[in-house]
């Protein structure tokens, strides 16, 4: 399955992220966050995945690694230059649209 997906890659303090746009929906139990943090890091091997869903005011929520969502946090979100790509889920592969 094929779907679009929005997601930024960045380094801060020599260490580099990845940051899903995912809807809030997966934020509902604790399998979905799980879930997705695994298949998003088999997409992005060898990076932490931070997941981020805005809430229904349209501010951002983040889960991941507490020191980078920590830093997220206190990002303005309008900065975070996101991508958005062709992701094969079933593949696990990435596509970037041009």
């Amino acid at each position: 399955m094929i779907n679009q997906t929005r997601y930024a890659t960045l380094t801060k303090q020599s260490t580099t992220f990845t940051i899903v746009a995912v809807q809030l929906s997966v934020f509902q139990n604790k399998i979905g966050p799980e879930r997705a943090l695994l298949d998003y890091s088999r997409l992005f091997p060898g990076m932490p995945i931070i997941l981020m869903a805005p809430d229904p005011q349209g501010v951002p929520i983040y889960i991941g690694r507490i020191d980078i969502v920590n830093f997220l946090k206190v990002t303005d979100p309008s900065v975070i230059p996101w991508q958005t790509s062709q992701l094969d889920r079933n593949s696990f592969q990435a596509s970037r649209d041009n």
